[in-house]
This record gives C-alpha cells, structure tokens and sequence, in this order.
C-alpha cells in the first residue's frame, strides 16, 4: 500500500496501459470467433448452391474512397472476401466513386439485369448516391427487385444501424452480417424519401432529410472524417460558435396519412428533421419510427435550442446518453407521410447579438448537402426497394 501512495502515478499510468491492451486482446478475441462463426455459416450456404447445379449469386460491387477512416480495398480483403469466396459469391471487382455524384451516373446506367444485386461499401453519403441513381432510372419495377447490401464504413450509418438486429456491435460483426445477408438472401423492403424542389430538381434517401441546425453541422464536419463519430459533435459545436443563433421559419404542410387532408402551420424553429429511421448520428429521433411502414417522424426543434448555447449543449448531453430527440423539452414529433415547406427569406436584425440566420440555409439528405430552395416537397415511397437485411 505504501508503494502505491509513494508512486501513484506510475500506478495509475502502468494500469491504463494494461487495460488497454487488455481490453484490444479481447476485442480481437470476439472478432476472431465472430469471423469464425459467420465464415462457417458462409460455408454452409456455398456447399448448398454448388451441390444445386453450381447456383451462384452475382453482385456488383461498389465503393468509396471518402468513407470513415476505412481502406476499402484492405477492409474488403480482411473482412469481406473470405465470406464471398466461401457462400460462392461472384463479384465484380470493386468499383470506386472517384468524384461526388459517380456513384449516381454509375447506377442509372449499370445493366442491372447481370447481377443478383449490387454491394455498397461506403458510408450514407455513397449509399444515398446510389439510392438516388437506382430511383432515377425509367425500369421501377426491376429496380424495386434489385436488392441493395450496405457494408457500412461510414461514420453515422443510419439505415445499416436500422437493419442491423444482431446483439453484437463490433465491427466485425456488422460488415460480416452485412454480407452474409446477400448469401443468405436476407431481405427486406424499405421506404424511401423522394425529396424535390420548386425547380424539379429530385434526390432520394432512405435515412433522414434536415434543414437547420444539423444541416449546418454537417456542412461544418463534412472535410472532418479523421475524427470519425466526433466530427459531428465537431460540427455543432463549429457552427454554435460560428453560426448562432440559427432560426428557421417556414410556412409547412403535412399529411399524417396518404388518404388524409393537408394540415398547415407557421414554424419558427431550430430544425426541421424528418426521419425514416429510429436512430440519427445524434442520437435516438422517435421510438415508433420504423423504414418499412410508409411514414417518417417529422420532427420540430423550438427555435429556443438555436438561440441559447446552454439549451443546445444541455440537448447534446441528454442525446449522447441515450435520450431521444422527441422527449426534449418543447420538441414535436409526428408521423406524415407527406411534407411540405417554403422557407422564408429573414430579415436580419441591426444588433449583432440578435441577429436571425436567413432563411436559405443547406438542406441535408443523408448526408449530402444541398442548396435550399424556396419549396422543398417530401413524399415517403413505401417500400420501394429492396436490402439485404442482417440477423
């Protein structure tokens, strides 16, 4: 006892070590018998398609430079080629975006008739590229059919998270199930976000579409992906001390049912956030919010979490402990099937202290920043396509 009060330090330095090292022995450990596990079950479907008349599955491959803190190339060597080898999977060879929108042009030409499905191997951002391609191509109904696997090697992967069901977390887990799911079979039928605006311009996405502070956020942390989870929370903190207050005011509409009347109001808020999965990259939005139901949770973010720093950090702390977003002080959540809205142009005020962000800030579709326009219109397609789905 005497010896550690003498040398404390070194006590307190030597036990971190270790338990860091420990606690990477372990981890290793789990990911050694998850590989195991899914490499046998990957075997098992492989021996059942060769001894059924040589049946192979064949998947398009494509994926990002630009997501996470990912190799791609080395990830899908150490983590993704064993279980295509051993399930008899053949693949094209992998297919990297080499520029924002590649993945868009890509997928509305592809001949979607040689393959069982394509592979994505990036992060929200590359899945809503080709979410966007795949919905702008004339043949809907081969394109419903087409099923989609996401590997996801992105930061937030909202919709992997979704469709993700397995207790286990790691990494090792989640791009493994991911795959094996294509061997498998695994699907299911997801809703998709058709969001346009007043000049026709059309984009697609299957995780959420914000407008306000997140928005602005992502644009903060966009060229910040070393910090991986935390460039986020880099954004918002970016943006609170570059940005505020941040207000938003529009005249929206939504329709809680496709079969109910328009409902009309004016907001005045921090964000506008409409959400087709349960989880963002900050944090819980709405515990019935579900990807295969035909509604999105719209939510509502009083102004007041734009205007006072306190409030929002107070928000991010609540969020980051597993609160959801819809039980915030003042937060309205509803399930629509249909919104629109038409931002107004705001004057700013003569004080700097008080001064009101303009109405024609970033729009956000999963990840990808977009301009905003005097009239953003929202309409969720049940189910219009097809993902390979984890256990």
């Amino acid at each position: 006892m005497a010896f550690v009060k003498r040398y404390w330090k070194r006590v307190v330095g030597v036990s971190v070590v270790v338990g860091g090292i420990g606690n990477m022995i372990y981890n290793r450990y789990l990911s050694a018998n998850e590989r195991h596990e899914l490499c046998l079950r990957a075997m098992a479907v492989g021996d059942q398609a060769i001894s059924e008349s040589n049946k192979t599955v064949n998947i398009h491959v494509v994926a990002s430079t630009k997501s996470g803190k990912a190799n791609v190339r080395s990830l899908f060597e150490e983590e993704l080629r064993s279980i295509f080898h051993l399930a008899a999977i053949d693949y094209d060879i992998v297919v990297e975006t080499n520029f924002a929108g590649d993945a868009k042009e890509q997928m509305e030409n592809l001949d979607i008739a040689k393959y069982n499905g394509i592979c994505v191997i990036g992060g929200d951002g590359l899945l809503q590229e080709v979410v966007t391609g795949l919905m702008r191509r004339q043949d809907k109904n081969n394109v419903e059919k087409f099923p989609i696997a996401h590997i996801p090697i992105g930061v937030s992967n909202m919709l992997a998270e979704a469709l993700h069901t397995n207790k286990s977390h790691t990494t090792t887990s989640k791009l493994g199930r991911a795959c094996l799911s294509i061997a498998e079979n695994k699907t299911k039928k997801v809703d998709v976000m058709q969001v346009s605006n007043k000049e026709g311009q059309t984009v697609y996405g299957v995780s959420c579409v914000g407008w306000g502070l997140t928005a602005d956020a992502m644009s903060q942390a966009e060229d910040c992906g070393t910090l991986g989870s935390l460039k986020y929370w880099y954004g918002v903190v970016s943006t609170a001390a570059q940005s505020f207050p941040i207000v938003r005011k529009a005249s929206l509409s939504y329709k809680e049912d496709p079969e109910s009347s328009w409902k009309r109001t004016e907001i005045n808020v921090s964000e506008l956030l409409a959400s087709n999965v349960p989880k963002i990259s900050f944090g819980a939005v709405s515990p019935d919010a579900s990807i295969d139901d035909g509604k999105i949770s719209l939510s509502l973010v009083p102004a007041s979490y734009g205007q006072d720093t306190k409030s929002l950090f107070h928000a991010g702390f609540l969020l980051s402990k597993g609160g959801s977003l819809h039980q915030l002080p003042g937060v309205k959540t509803t399930r629509v099937s249909e919104l629109c809205f038409y931002p107004h142009d705001v004057e700013s005020d003569k004080s700097p202290s008080t001064q009101i962000s303009s109405g024609k800030s970033p729009l956000n579709v999963d990840g990808e920043v977009l301009p905003i326009s005097e009239m953003i219109h929202i309409k969720v397609l049940p189910r219009a396509l097809t993902f390979f789905a984890q256990d």
